[in-house]
């Protein structure tokens, strides 16, 4: 339960992030922030959602995978349709980039490492 309230509570300030706040000029001046915050959103969410939906299959963490892809590029078409902000192909590249490290992550851990807690 506390997982699920997690990834959720994650997903809806993704959404927050993405679609609603608007990119301000008193942001600090780091090269490629946006990357960042991109990568950082999706790993987050991928590897909460692997976990609350305990993840353990092959197909499944393909499946999850396809998940974070239609995620990147529906958040990415919502961004440039219906927002302020801009769509941007390389947001999505690092968007796939941090869900794909996140799934990666969870298959090593669930088949390699053998931690009761992960199954």
């Amino acid at each position: 339960m506390k997982r699920r309230f997690v990834a959720v509570v994650w997903f809806l300030l993704s959404c927050y992030g993405l679609f609603l706040r608007v990119p301000s000029s008193g942001v600090p001046n780091v090269i490629h922030l946006d990357k960042m915050a991109h990568f950082a959103m999706f790993f987050g969410q991928f590897y909460l959602l692997g976990r609350v939906f305990v993840v353990n299959r092959q197909s499944q963490f393909f499946k999850l995978w396809l998940v974070a892809l239609l995620w990147a590029v529906v958040s990415e078409l919502v961004q440039g349709i219906f927002t302020a902000r801009t769509m941007d192909f390389w947001d999505g590249v690092v968007d796939m980039v941090g869900a794909t490290l996140a799934v990666l992550y969870l298959y090593v851990r669930r088949n390699y490492h053998h931690d009761p807690k992960d199954r």
